[in-house]
């Protein structure tokens, strides 16, 4: 956050009363003159992020994000091609079961399709879950548990990095899933309630304003906020922003479990 001017830094716990909202107050109510969308700063999990007031996802913009999409997943798999290949190989050669792990998950408009990952868990690992319901750390629809005993050594080390999500770039290329976006969840289209569903008139992220702000240590209702956030003022800055702030969020590892 080095480098920013102080009114878009995010507040902190030793600021004085009255500093957020004086902070809000402060934020340049127009970033870009040039004929294009509006675009404004706000505050989105913890960080002031970039967005176009109003904007939606159709039309012309709608397609040139599918490119984008496919071009980036298509250079990524290439370039990522060696590194998959040596995940792949640590998956096989340390634990009994596939390599890949297909699961169903909702994506736009409620239709599911087949997201993939290197497995990290053990292969019974669905038959242990009736077993962790009450270590469940997370509410909502959401299903974490922090040293999950089913996670193997291996596994373990590929979400510590997000190596285990690589093979989602098929997905992108497929057209399941963007390079942003909100998480797909392994739920029933129908188990999405109100503001819930909003999420589902976009398709889903391999990283997103979930990822870059905290990812399982933040509640169901502040993932909901976020990806509502996402959906009503996507822009292509807003994408280019999330993809910027993704790295760091990797090193960092927060909530990465």
């Amino acid at each position: 956050m080095t480098g920013l001017p102080p009114a878009l830094l995010p507040p902190t716990t030793a600021d004085p009363p009255g500093t957020r909202r004086e902070r809000h107050r402060s934020l340049p109510r127009r970033i870009r003159r040039d004929g294009r969308p509006k675009v404004r700063a706000r505050r989105v999990g913890g960080s002031a992020v970039p967005t176009a007031e109003g904007s939606r996802l159709t039309g012309g913009w709608l397609l040139a994000k599918e490119l984008v999409d496919r071009l980036g997943a298509t250079v990524l798999l290439l370039v990522l091609a060696p590194v998959m290949l040596a995940v792949a190989v640590a998956v096989w050669t340390t634990s009994p079961g596939p390599i890949v792990f297909c699961q169903r998950r909702v994506g736009r408009d409620g239709r599911t399709f087949c997201f993939f990952k290197f497995r990290t868990m053990v292969a019974d690992a669905d038959s242990r879950l009736p077993g962790l319901q009450d270590r469940n750390s997370s509410d909502g629809l959401l299903f974490k548990v922090p040293d999950d005993p089913r996670v193997t050594s291996v596994g373990r080390f590929l979400r510590r990095w997000s190596l285990d999500e690589l093979p989602q770039l098929w997905n992108v290329l497929r057209g399941d899933m963007s390079l942003v976006g909100p998480r797909p969840l392994p739920v029933e289209p129908d188990e999405f309630r109100g503001p819930e569903r909003r999420r589902l008139r976009v398709k889903p992220g391999i990283t997103g304003l979930w990822q870059v702000s905290g990812r399982s240590q933040l509640g169901w209702q502040e993932t909901v906020r976020l990806d509502a956030h996402y959906v009503d003022h996507w822009s292509p800055t807003l994408d280019l922003s999330i993809l910027l702030r993704t790295p760091a969020a990797v090193l960092r590892g927060r909530g990465a479990y």
